[in-house]
């Protein structure tokens, strides 16, 4: 039976964490780092487009980011994961406090990282989805992968 690290190299869509969006979490974040009115007030919200309080997009990125890590941590200790850059960032749906959100990644190719031993250069899919299964947030990233 295959472990998980074996599932993700081997590409198959791996949940790396879920988090429950709450309006506290929405509003400390947007206090913060992205303080608009569709972020900082349920009121407020319900005039925009948007029609309630929603996340950020950044903050659903911090979200995939610490399941990541925890994912890591979880089923390849000691190991890192950084990554050089990323493309390809959307938030196509917004992200409502109460929902449940799902964090995934895909390794769509990986090699061996000639400039370090043991370590790997991962092309990797990733995205964020809510409680009814569709993405509030999708990139794509090289992660640099290794002990």
């Amino acid at each position: 039976m295959m472990t998980e690290l074996e599932r993700y190299l081997a590409g198959e869509a791996v949940n790396v964490g879920e988090t429950e969006l709450t309006a506290e979490a929405i509003i400390a974040f947007a206090s913060d780092f992205d303080p608009q009115r569709f972020h900082l007030s349920e009121s407020a919200a319900r005039d925009t487009h948007f029609g309630g309080l929603c996340a950020s997009g950044w903050h659903t990125c911090s979200i995939w980011m610490r399941a990541m890590v925890d994912w890591t941590k979880n089923h390849a200790p000691g190991a890192y994961c950084v990554s050089p850059g990323l493309k390809n960032l959307a938030w196509p749906k917004p992200a409502f406090a109460g929902q449940t959100l799902t964090a995934f990644s895909r390794v769509k190719t990986w090699r061996e990282n000639e400039k370090r031993d043991r370590s790997q250069i991962l092309k990797t899919e990733n995205w964020v989805e809510d409680d009814e299964g569709d993405r509030v947030m999708s990139f794509e990233a090289t992660l640099l992968f290794g002990p």
